[in-house]
Order: C-alpha cells, then structure tokens, then sequence
C-alpha cells in the first residue's frame, strides 16, 4: 500500500511541475490567470 501512495505523490508532484513550467511559457497551453487558485487547461481545439 505505502507504493501505491508514493506512486501517486509522485504522479501528482510531476503534474504540479508541469504546470508550473506550462503557466511560466507564454506560447504554452492557455491558463486561468485570474481566478488565482483556479489553474485550468484549455485543449487545443478551438484554434
């Protein structure tokens, strides 16, 4: 059990990072900037 809760941690900490480095790139995926704690990804499909 204690793998499965590691394997999730990580998981979540790599998705965390990804966003981080996603909200940092202008030319990134878009972000909702203003709501502050909300941090959505937008797929690319309306373009």
């Amino acid at each position: 059990m204690t793998f499965e809760i590691f394997l999730a941690a990580m998981l979540a900490a790599a998705l965390i990072s990804l966003t981080v480095l996603f909200s940092r790139s202008a030319e990134g995926p878009t972000y909702l900037r203003r709501g502050g704690k909300a941090i959505r990804w937008d797929p690319p499909t309306r373009c």
